[in-house]
């Protein structure tokens, strides 16, 4: 009798254990995927993440537009955000050779509206940078040498509205590279991240001092 029982036991074990390792296996499956396709959904759906902390329970409500050069006229779309800002811009440029966005800066600056400038430090050297005008109008201009290259292009238009991509503030860029613009509207929520690195490769930067110019 005991024989027979474990007889019985051992052709259960080999008829139904390939079946539960089967099924065990393709739960284990499903609860990673399940929790891959969780972890993923925001980014699937387009929202954009304030940190980690809030990522659960909080997503940044911004307009993001996009420009493409050579076909379109960015530069333009650049100029016509620095001429409707208000209170600040800050600058972070890799090579900034553009009169008319330097232009745009000046008109800025004489409406009152505060401005900084942080260049790469070997860029700011070529030839018609706009290193030296801005200097020349006591616009604050930091280099950055710290690193091997300061590659942001970056305008942060009072606080609220960040332009980046892979656009240089230069002629080339404008009428004969393949380069994007990104704009984002969307308050202090999207700009605050880019003060705050702003902030950190200033510190990092060397401040240019002024020479006489205008006043």
């Amino acid at each position: 009798m005991q024989h027979r029982t474990k007889r019985a036991i051992r052709r259960f074990e080999r008829t139904w254990r390939p079946l539960w390792i089967s099924s065990a296996g393709i739960a284990l499956l499903l609860s990673i995927g399940l929790f891959a396709a969780e972890m993923l959904r925001p980014l699937v759906t387009g929202q954009l993440l304030i940190s980690e902390a809030q990522a659960a329970s909080k997503t940044i409500p911004a307009e993001i537009s996009v420009c493409f050069t050579p076909e379109e006229e960015c530069e333009d779309l650049i100029v016509g955000h620095i001429e409707r800002a208000n209170r600040e811009i800050l600058v972070m440029a890799y090579t900034f050779t553009a009169k008319p966005i330097m232009d745009a800066l000046l008109r800025a600056q004489a409406r009152g509206v505060t401005i900084e400038v942080i260049m790469d430090a070997k860029a700011a050297e070529q030839r018609y940078s706009m290193a030296l005008p801005l200097q020349m109008a006591r616009i604050p201009l930091w280099l950055d040498s710290s690193v091997a290259i300061m590659h942001n292009k970056i305008l942060i238009l009072d606080r609220q509205t960040v332009i980046t991509g892979s656009y240089n503030l230069s002629k080339a860029a404008a009428s004969k590279n393949a380069e994007n613009v990104v704009t984002m509207n969307g308050g202090a929520a999207i700009a605050q991240p880019f003060i705050d690195n702003f902030g950190r490769r200033k510190a990092a930067a060397e401040r240019v001092i002024a020479r006489q110019g205008k006043q």
